[in-house]
């Protein structure tokens, strides 16, 4: 049996363990939905509630949901790879692991599977890095990969005034 999600914080964790015991299991995707509904308890249980009908009986829509709340989307895992420390009990490899496991899901939920890709989505970083917030506060930025695999950013600006600004530096 699985046991109730206690740590919101790691949803995807918890959602891989659920699936694969799901799977293990035999159990066809539309019972997961009020399966792991009964494992969800506080915050994650709220989230839950706040789901339409529909939405409640849609794994997908459940897991969706759940992973932006916790902050495990890829603008999440970007932000815990970028922030990430050495913690006081922590030995050196198991943080090299850790931040190269949110290293490798920022880059496998922003959908980047070529070297081209992996180099444009770090000179972005940088970019945006390099930019103050006056700028970013009135841009969009949105990352995509195209139908030939290559990925690009669009940038929506919607400046008030001085619509003809470029980036600034910081």
């Amino acid at each position: 049996m699985i046991p109730v999600l206690s740590d919101p914080s790691q949803v995807d964790l918890y959602l891989e363990r659920f699936e694969r015991h799901a799977a293990a299991f035999g159990w066809h995707e539309s019972e997961w939905a009020p399966c792991l509904a009964n494992l969800l308890q506080d915050e994650a249980l709220s989230v839950f509630l706040s789901l339409s009908p529909t939405e409640s009986a849609d794994y997908q829509s459940i897991k969706r949901v759940l992973l932006r709340r916790f902050n495990c989307d890829r603008n999440g895992f970007r932000s815990k790879f970028l922030a990430v420390k050495l913690q006081a009990d922590e030995d050196f490899g198991t943080f090299i692991n850790r931040s190269k496991q949110y290293f490798d899901r920022w880059i496998e939920l922003s959908a980047v599977s070529t070297l081209e890709g992996l180099s444009y989505l770090i000179c972005l970083e940088n970019a945006l890095q390099a930019c103050d917030e006056d700028f970013l506060g009135a841009s969009c930025f949105h990352f995509y990969i195209d139908r030939s695999g290559t990925s690009k950013v669009e940038e929506r600006r919607h400046y008030r005034e001085n619509p003809d600004k470029h980036v600034h530096r910081k």
